[in-house]
């Protein structure tokens, strides 16, 4: 690759001084981190690069397909765009098309697992759901065998006693050992989800027929990405923002932080958003103006309150169903366009332990009945909890009706509806006019919840284009930004 100066051709865009310094680092062959803020053209940078180093074999990995299939309809034809998880299903993956349809539940798996009886006060299924994520845990890092490390700490928070802790850590890394062992053997009893055969592929220690790398969104990758990326004999180009990283509990690394390259490039400039968005984003990162996002002046941004926003954006699913309830009695069609099923059966569980049965999500399985999740949600743990127990007062009788409405308002479209309500997670790489960040983001001082808490709200006001209503949100309602200062 010494020789890619012959590669070089005229590319028929017209970049920023900050992407045209990005192309010209690209162009020396050395392996590249590009450190992009939101809406600052990331895509038109890597496209940029692809036009101008041509001739050789390039692919373009992303996080999810949204991003992959979008960039194969811009990018020129000598790129192949694809996920990670697509080029696995390439490899490995298609051996398991049965199994990946397949759907297990924690008691599911403790009847797999022929797990009976308490261990510390937990039931076979919550144990059976401690397994099962304490595998998605492992197959998400580069790690060769099942530890206790991997068994989810933070869903042991009901637990105070530690021997309590230690028992129940135990017994899951060895029902959980023997799951894996189940999934690599082709048990058809046993569900294949993409992060295992990805996982499954990497260890086969896989080599890409390719000259360059764009791997993009990579402060979203996990281990086993990052790792497989590293070990390809090629250039290497990453782009991501280290800011928009809020996939740490499903394994994500934030790679932007980690990677280290030989040269290294920053986008600030957003073509999403004025002034106004960009400093409320800089106050929120904590960033002075000349490191942080600089907003498109030609873009009248307004940060103030709106009754009718285009979107609403809310930290938690439980959130979302509070500000769906709200919506509709202002007589507004709203669409719930992702989350909507993790919605339906946390209040479907809510609904279930208050009626002594146990919980069939997730998130409320390793509770024997209401009073104990009560209890929680007034711990530092049990925070994210408070909205929904706020819902269960509210509406008690009428939850299944609740689970109701939140089904029908899945099933309408954007364009049908007046507002979407969606998630921060749900809203990434998307961007509205007018949009409400909703009440129920939280300030934290527990240092190892600051970064996480203010990257979420990061990526909810840089959805905004022209106006951003923070009214309801706490941490936010008090911030003036500095282009409304001077103004005033």
């Amino acid at each position: 690759m010494s020789n890619l100066h012959s590669f070089y051709s005229k590319s028929s865009f017209s970049f920023t001084d900050e992407q045209q310094h990005a192309i010209d680092l690209a162009k020396f062959g050395h392996d590249l981190k590009i450190n992009a803020f939101a809406g600052t053209g990331k895509t038109t940078t890597l496209k940029g690069i692809a036009e101008t180093l041509v001739g050789k074999r390039w692919f373009y990995i992303a996080f999810n397909k949204a991003n992959a299939d979008d960039a194969a309809r811009r990018f020129p034809g000598h790129v192949e765009c694809r996920t990670a998880h697509s080029l696995a299903y390439r490899g490995i993956g298609f051996m398991f098309q049965d199994q990946l349809k397949l759907r297990m539940t924690g008691a599911k798996t403790a009847e797999l697992m022929n797990i009976r009886g308490k261990v510390a006060g937990l039931t076979p299924a919550a144990i059976g759901y401690l397994v099962m994520d304490t595998v998605q845990r492992y197959v998400q890092s580069t790690d060769q065998n099942i530890e206790s490390k991997h068994v989810p700490s933070d869903q042991l928070g009901k637990l105070e006693n530690l021997i309590d802790r230690h028992a129940v850590k135990s017994e899951v890394v060895s029902y959980a050992q023997k799951l894996w062992q189940m999934k690599q053997s082709g048990d058809k009893r046993v569900p294949i989800s993409h992060d295992d055969y990805l996982k499954l592929w990497s260890l086969l220690q896989p080599k890409l027929d390719a000259d360059f790398i764009l791997f993009d969104e990579a402060q979203d990758a996990n281990p086993v990405m990052l790792a497989l990326i590293d070990q390809q004999d090629a250039q290497k180009i990453y782009v991501g923002d280290r800011y928009q990283q809020i996939y740490a509990w499903r394994g994500a690394v934030n790679a932007m932080k980690q990677i280290k390259t030989d040269h290294e490039a920053t986008l600030k400039q957003s073509f999403r958003f004025g002034p106004a968005v960009a400093d409320m984003a800089n106050q929120i990162l904590a960033l002075p103006s000349e490191k942080g996002l600089i907003g498109l002046p030609t873009i009248d941004s307004r940060v103030q309150q709106e009754d009718m926003p285009d979107a609403i954006i809310c930290r938690s699913n439980s959130g979302a169903v509070s500000a769906l309830i709200k919506q509709m009695a202002a007589k507004r069609k709203a669409c719930l366009p992702k989350g909507a099923a993790e919605m339906a059966n946390l209040i479907e569980g809510a609904h279930r332990l208050r009626n002594g049965q146990s919980a069939n999500s997730p998130e409320l399985a390793l509770f024997n009945n209401w009073s104990e999740v009560i209890e929680h949600a007034d711990t530092m743990q049990g925070a994210n909890l408070k909205p929904l127990i706020t819902l269960v007062k509210d509406y008690g009788t009428s939850l299944p009706l609740l689970k109701e409405l939140i089904w029908q308002a899945s099933k309408q479209t954007a364009e049908q509806a007046d507002v979407v309500i969606t998630t921060t997670h749900g809203a990434k790489g998307r961007e509205w006019n007018v949009v409400q960040v909703y009440s129920d983001f939280f300030k934290t001082d527990r240092p190892d919840q600051i970064e996480a808490e203010r990257n979420l709200l990061y990526v909810a006001v840089t959805r905004s284009i022209t106006k951003l209503d923070v009214s309801f949100c706490q941490p936010l309602k008090n911030i003036v930004p500095a282009s409304e200062r001077s103004s005033n």
